[in-house]
């Protein structure tokens, strides 16, 4: 539990908890794989980078919100699995290359794709906690 040590009243001296704890809540995790290539030609003028990575995260850590007669406004809950996919590819030329000056151009090629797996927290086949929103 966190506390919100402060509270100076006519009653004494008071502790009021900001953020309940969890005895549930594991680590975030995450398994990650890259793959590159990086090559050089013609006497380091052009450049060449590929890359490819995935990433899996499980066990999301999420502030889920709480309703005030709890006297506290969120708990930190594993609530989700995301996995995160992209490439990365890196062309960069020597263009002019003299004694005096050098300009060098480069381009670069992205894409990341995420995708939320799961969004709730599942304990031996049954559901004991969801994530919603809100719109407002």
């Amino acid at each position: 539990y966190k506390y919100f040590s402060n509270l100076v009243n006519k009653y004494g001296n008071g502790a009021n908890p900001i953020k309940m704890g969890n005895e549930d809540l594991k680590w975030e995790t995450t398994k990650s794989l890259n793959l590159g290539l990086t090559s050089t030609f013609f006497n380091n003028r052009l450049n060449f980078n590929f890359d490819i990575y995935t990433n899996r995260t499980v066990d999301m850590i999420v502030p889920i919100s709480m309703p005030p007669s709890s006297g506290t406004s969120e708990v930190n809950n594993n609530v989700g699995e995301q996995e995160n996919k992209g490439f990365e590819i890196t062309l960069s030329g020597m263009i002019i290359k003299k004694e005096d000056m050098n300009w060098r151009l480069n381009v670069n090629l992205a894409r990341n794709k995420s995708k939320l797996i799961c969004f709730q927290h599942r304990r031996e086949g049954r559901t004991t906690g969801s994530l919603q929103r809100t719109l407002s």
